[in-house]
């Protein structure tokens, strides 16, 4: 039986469009490629080829994976590809690969935040929105490199934060199930 792949692009677009979820990078994570339900992209025959017999030959072994960026849905124990790793979904099913490394994004169901932390959230990305404006005017680029970081720390932060609300909600409704 062949299996049915989700379209990626058109999961993300409901999450997305729904308003109730914010984005969360988790970083590289293990995953179960029985789990991933869905593909970015339309796969190529030569390169599923090429995975098999490179498989084949070395067994399973995949250097970078941060090149496997994968979606965990919401409300679900399962992931979408987002980018790149569409062809090692596949190959890994085929082969009843149990575990692979991956770069996993989540989503915070907004719902589930507290006041503060919605406010937290939004004074940091607001705080980013004006630090980015305010670079664009700058023709120094001494200047413009100084803004520049401080963006990339306070969006590390901020990224930082939004895994410790994930985790809390997370926990809570682990919590609740036992």
């Amino acid at each position: 039986m062949v299996r049915q792949w989700l379209d990626s692009e058109k999961v993300i677009d409901q999450i997305q469009d729904s308003g109730n979820y914010i984005s969360v990078e988790l970083g590289v994570q293990t995953v179960n490629p029985a789990k991933i339900i869905g593909l970015s992209r339309k796969l190529e025959d030569k390169d599923l080829k090429y995975l098999r017999q490179k498989i084949k030959n070395e067994g399973w072994r995949d250097i970078e994976p941060r090149g496997i960026g994968l979606i965990l849905l919401p409300q679900e124990d399962k992931f979408i590809v987002y980018y790149g790793g569409n062809h090692r979904a596949i190959i890994c099913n085929e082969l009843s690969i149990a575990e692979i490394k991956a770069h996993v994004t989540a989503y915070i169901d907004k719902r589930k935040m507290n006041l503060k932390e919605n406010i937290i959230i939004q004074a940091r990305k607001s705080q980013v929105h004006k630090l980015y404006k305010a670079m664009r005017k700058h023709k120094d680029i001494t200047k413009r490199t100084e803004i520049g970081i401080k963006v990339g720390r306070i969006e590390e932060e901020l990224e930082e934060y939004k895994r410790e609300v994930y985790l809390r909600i997370k926990n809570t409704r682990n919590v609740h199930l036992t």
